[in-house]
């Protein structure tokens, strides 16, 4: 290099460090460029002008710029960051693993990077070292992205027992909150997370109260109130969950990803009703533009809403080519199994959804939710004694639920296995006393395991379940009136020393706030209409002004008049009453009827009335001989009346 040059590089790294402060980037982007016009080989000019186009969004230019310098591939950061931003994320981790010593950029980089491939076990590593060894200004950015990263593995892995405790940070920004509802979510907490989203949403007005923009705004409100629309929905507040999803999604927000999500909530919300609507709402879910912006669970979920909606509305070619397409692009066998099992359900094909549940259920990869298929196919085809078999094998955690104990219960009962029921409670109980006492399930078995033994005439085991739940619950008179009343049956003497147990009329009366006397005045065991007459005694009447406040006042008892029996005219004692004198004449026992030489007329009586004698159908004469049956066409027809003739019609007929 001459002299000249070196002078003129020097000159212009001079200016460069002059202007760097200003971020001026299209300036310093020239600078460089025109040091690498003098020299080639000059690194920091290389750098400079890497950075710069970074700043001003040429990616593109800057990462072509390092692959073609071969002085260039020690800037693994610059390089990684450029591949990151063109969505080439893989290329971007296979860079970044390349670079032996990193930095804390290095590592926040790799750490977006792996949280983009979901890789949120390494991410959680990275992030954590970082918020251990490194405090600067980024510190809360840096614990908002570890928040995000450990309610992003908790949820897609609920096993895993990592987890942030967020009850010091959460009040320091809005996003912070906000992830600290994500974290509860991933919990099944839906309650707290509610509380927490609100908070987030108000902190978020606080945060940007000065801001102009308020599309902005209204952005950052819109991820939040889309999560908390799904905490409501979980929490069963449907109505509520409807107004937030459309507020959102009528507001067109800006980031494609919240308006995808509540489209899908509302596809699910819908179910099968207002198809038109929910058509409309998957269109906007399963956009292409959105296949970098949604993680590959939310991509599943709504891929399988949209199959689900095809089957329901009855398009199957739809449905299968959805079907062949969710195979290919996600490795979730079961979920396509139930896919699967649900159109071919709709086909009503029962043998064939067997077929493919039993093959998933013997390979030992089948969830309790295939089972559950499996248990409502067999069920359809009557197969009840399958169905138990299935039942069996189900885990502790839902083999001891109560819909799925109950469930189990009819189908021994149809089998007529009373030992399996009496094992299946016994089995709960023990369940429920070594992992929590103190569940409600474990009360509601015994209760049934007690009613069902007295049922079947086992008085002792119902007894001992009995005695069990008393251990529980001491005080409850209700269990120890069971006891009583059941060892009365075949255990007297234990049933006199219990009944000592029992608490006095006086106790129960004191400790209850019941007015006994209001009980017997208004549920007293007397005749309604004598309870409503009873008054208080009295020494004599009572004026008005004497009534105490608090006395209803009762009229007495009207006595019922006699009255005098009417008697018909002409009377006679001697003579014995007719019984039947009010009743119609034609009606009496007695009553033969009138004598009539027209005996074939229709007999009086109310209308519809049938005679009690058998009417035989009349026999039609035979004609005369000698006589024809064919009527005389040549005699005149009657003339009608004038007005009932009828008018012909006039033909519209035109020849």
């Amino acid at each position: 290099m001459s002299d000249k040059n070196a002078d003129q590089i020097k000159a212009l790294y001079t200016e460069l460090h002059k202007i760097a402060p200003t971020q001026d980037w299209e300036r310093i982007l020239k600078i460089a460029k025109k040091i690498l016009g003098l020299s080639v080989t000059e690194k920091k000019a290389f750098h400079c002008k890497t950075v710069c186009l970074i700043h001003l969004d040429k990616f593109d230019e800057a990462l072509t710029g390092i692959e073609r310098n071969p002085d260039a591939q020690d800037l693994y950061f610059e390089k990684a960051y450029c591949e990151y931003r063109l969505n080439r994320v893989q290329e971007s981790y296979n860079t970044l693993i390349q670079c032996k010593n990193m930095t804390h950029k290095e590592k926040e980089l790799l750490a977006q990077v792996t949280y983009k491939l979901e890789k949120f076990n390494e991410s959680y590593d990275v992030y954590r070292d970082l918020v251990k060894n490194i405090d600067d200004e980024y510190d809360n950015e840096r614990k908002t992205n570890f928040s995000a990263v450990v309610a992003a593995l908790r949820t897609s892995d609920p096993s895993s027992t990592k987890d942030l405790d967020m009850s010091e940070n959460e009040n320091q920004t809005y996003e912070l909150c906000y992830n600290s509802a994500c974290i509860a979510i991933s919990k099944g907490k839906y309650d707290e997370a509610e509380e927490k989203l609100k908070k987030a949403e108000v902190m978020c007005q606080e945060t940007f109260e000065d801001e102009e923009d308020q599309e902005f705004v209204e952005s950052e409100k819109a991820i939040i109130r889309i999560q908390l629309a799904f905490c409501l929905q979980k929490l069963g507040k449907i109505d509520d969950a409807l107004k937030l999803y459309n507020n959102v999604t009528k507001n067109k927000p800006a980031d494609l990803s919240v308006n995808a999500v509540a489209s899908n909530n509302l596809v699910c919300i819908n179910k099968d009703q207002n198809i038109f609507d929910s058509r409309k709402k998957l269109k906007a879910a399963t956009s292409s533009d959105l296949d970098t912006k949604l993680n590959s669970m939310q991509r599943s979920v709504i891929a399988y809403n949209e199959i689900l909606f095809s089957i329901i509305t009855n398009q199957r070619d739809a449905s299968q080519k959805l079907l062949e397409q969710y195979k290919t692009k996600f490795d979730n066998k079961e979920k396509y199994a139930m896919l699967k099992v649900v159109q071919l359900y709709k086909e009503k094909k029962f043998s064939e959804c067997e077929k493919l549940l039993s093959e998933l259920v013997k390979s030992g990869k089948a969830s309790s939710v295939l089972k559950f298929y499996l248990i409502q196919v067999l069920l359809t085809q009557g197969k009840q004694s399958e169905a138990v078999e299935i039942f069996k094998s189900l885990d502790e955690y839902n083999t001891f639920k109560l819909g799925v104990v109950s469930a189990m219960v009819v189908l021994f009962k149809h089998l007529n296995d009373k030992t399996s029921i009496t094992n299946l409670f016994s089995e709960a109980v023990n369940h429920f006393t070594k992992l929590n006492p103190n569940a409600k399930e474990l009360e509601v078995y015994m209760r049934e395991n007690s009613n069902y033994q007295t049922e079947s005439g086992n008085l002792q085991k119902a007894c001992e379940m009995l005695e069990k739940m008393r251990t529980f619950r001491p005080k409850d008179f209700r269990i120890l009136s069971k006891l009583i009343n059941l060892y009365s049956k075949f255990d007297g003497e234990k049933a006199k020393a219990l009944s000592k147990e029992l608490p006095s009329l006086e106790d129960v009366a004191a400790d209850s706030d019941v007015d006994v006397d209001s009980l017997e005045s208004n549920f007293s065991l007397l005749n309604s209409k004598f309870a409503r007459s009873k008054t208080v005694a009295s020494t004599g009447p009572k004026s008005p002004d004497q009534s105490k406040a608090g006395e209803t006042s009762v009229k007495p008892k009207k006595k019922k008049k006699n009255r005098k029996v009417k008697l018909p005219k002409n009377y006679n004692p001697n003579i014995p009453l007719d019984p039947e004198r009010w009743i119609p004449l034609r009606e009496r026992s007695y009553y033969k009827g009138r004598r009539n030489k027209k005996r074939n007329q229709i007999g009086k009586g109310t209308q519809g009335a049938v005679s009690t004698k058998e009417s035989a159908p009349a026999q039609p004469q035979s004609p005369k001989p000698g006589s024809t049956a064919t009527p005389d066409m040549s005699a005149p027809k009657p003339k009608l009346p004038a007005g009932a003739q009828k008018k012909k019609k006039k033909s519209n007929n035109k020849w």
